[in-house]
């Protein structure tokens, strides 16, 4: 996978959605893929990729973030992962006309009623039906 890519950018502050969404629909219309891309099969596709992802901590201990960062391998194969299901959450929002950007700010709206951050904390819980993880206090939550 290497190369340089052939869209504007090269790193998340300089490459928009809408960049990735165009550079996604390219690759996939020169390929004459588009009749595969139904949403059904985008998002089985999503799911098959994330248990990729989930593959790579299988069967591990649970390690330092920190060390995770460092592990050229792991994160050889983490990004590898990320920009599959990445790539297909893309061509899926694509062929539904779903705004990620709308989508994502609206559901943090949402969590951030559900989940006030004086509640969260008053309460010590990470969500309603658990208790907070302890390394996740330590490391700012998700």
């Amino acid at each position: 996978m290497g190369g340089t890519p052939t869209f504007p950018g090269n790193n998340d502050i300089d490459t928009s959605i809408a960049d990735l969404k165009a550079r996604v629909r390219d690759f996939v219309l020169e390929r004459e893929w588009l009749p595969y891309h139904h949403p059904k099969e985008l998002a089985v596709s999503i799911a098959i990729e994330a248990a990729e992802l989930l593959e790579i901590f299988q069967w591990e201990e649970k390690q330092p973030l920190e060390r995770l960062k460092k592990d050229a391998e792991i994160r050889g194969r983490l990004q590898d992962e990320i920009a599959d299901v990445q790539i297909y959450l893309l061509s899926l929002a694509a062929q539904t006309d779903i705004d990620i950007s709308r989508a994502v700010r609206c559901k943090l709206a949402r969590n951030e009623e559900r989940y006030s951050v004086a509640d969260v904390l008053k309460t010590g819980r990470y969500r309603k039906d658990r208790t907070r993880p302890p390394d996740a206090q330590s490391e700012g939550g998700a």
